[in-house]
């Protein structure tokens, strides 16, 4: 799937103040940005005149604190899609698996860096077309990639909304670990939902899972981005970070990013708070799609993929 969000270029086309369009195509926090997320960002500018740390070191400190591991597995970057790109081009897969419909930059990412990617087709179950997820066959075709391969996952996917079941995703991880495949585990949206469950953890102990997570959209703040990941292995966790400019993440960026860190309870209680008011409307615009004849997929996130008859 193409990224969204082009509100200002769409702005200057319509000759209208971007302020005075409403944004169907990017899937962030309809309740934007917290007040004091975006006064920590607004301190930030005030070392404009300097360097970000190139070492991320106070940054990278409270999001393992966040997290719960060792800050020295973990990697930041200009939104996730930069780290995406760093990931696959640190690894330099020769074959790479991702499900699709999926988001782009995977496969843009894998063929920008010589990759060849197989596509596994997605299924939708009994009368729902919709609801396109992956299914037992997807371990057949994992099991065709060999050691210092790729796969790629989304959970819950995007545009389809759905999390990976977790039998399903143990599996997946416990093969990869046997077999050494590499497993790009991507939990962008993973706080939108009210029973996902983080693999971060196990990422941070992991020769292959690499787990990426992202505060653009949760915390509205697409305009500053930060992204990051745990790498648990230190060569590949090298190789990553030898792709990626010095200074990837802006002093506003990584002040924003500390603030939500530091915020302890009260970020659980917005991302709880979030994850209910998101169910509510998610509910209400599909009983609404569905009158109007969609098939709509019982999406746990933020959006909702619906196909017309």
């Amino acid at each position: 799937m193409l990224h969204g969000g082009n509100v200002l270029g769409t702005a200057r086309r319509l000759g209208r103040d971007y302020r005075e369009l409403m944004d169907f195509s990017a899937n962030l926090n309809m309740d934007g940005c917290p007040a004091e997320v975006r006064e920590a960002a607004q301190e930030g500018l005030s070392r404009l005149g300097v360097y970000p740390d190139v070492s991320q070191q106070e940054l990278r400190e409270a999001l393992g604190a966040r997290e719960g591991i060792a800050p020295g597995c973990l990697i930041a970057g200009n939104g996730a899609a930069e780290l995406i790109f760093a990931i696959c081009w640190g690894i330099r897969p020769h074959r790479a698996l991702v499900a699709v419909p999926t988001f782009l930059e995977y496969e843009r990412a894998l063929r920008s860096c010589g990759a060849q990617v197989e596509q596994f087709a997605m299924e939708a179950p009994g009368d729902h077309p919709a609801d396109l997820q992956l299914g037992p066959g997807y371990i057949g075709h994992l099991l065709r990639l060999k050691e210092g391969d790729l796969a790629v996952l989304c959970t819950p996917n995007n545009p389809t909304g759905i999390t990976i079941e977790e039998g399903l995703l143990e599996e997946i991880i416990g093969l990869c670990e046997e077999r050494g495949i590499y497993l790009l585990l991507d939990e962008c949206f993973l706080n939108f939902t009210l029973t996902g469950r983080s693999r971060i953890q196990k990422a941070a102990v992991s020769k292959v899972l690499i787990v990426l997570k992202s505060f653009t959209k949760m915390y509205g703040m697409p305009g500053l981005r930060l992204g990051y990941a745990a790498i648990g292995d230190a060569a590949v966790r090298g190789a990553v970070r030898s792709c990626m400019q010095e200074w990837s993440v802006s002093c506003a960026a990584e002040a924003a990013g500390t603030a939500i860190c530091r915020m302890g309870d009260r970020a659980a209680a917005f991302e709880r708070r979030t994850a209910k008011r998101t169910a509510a409307a998610r509910k209400e615009l599909r009983e609404g799609l569905m009158e109007a004849g969609a098939f709509v997929s019982h999406g746990e996130a933020n959006y909702l993929l619906f196909a017309m008859p």
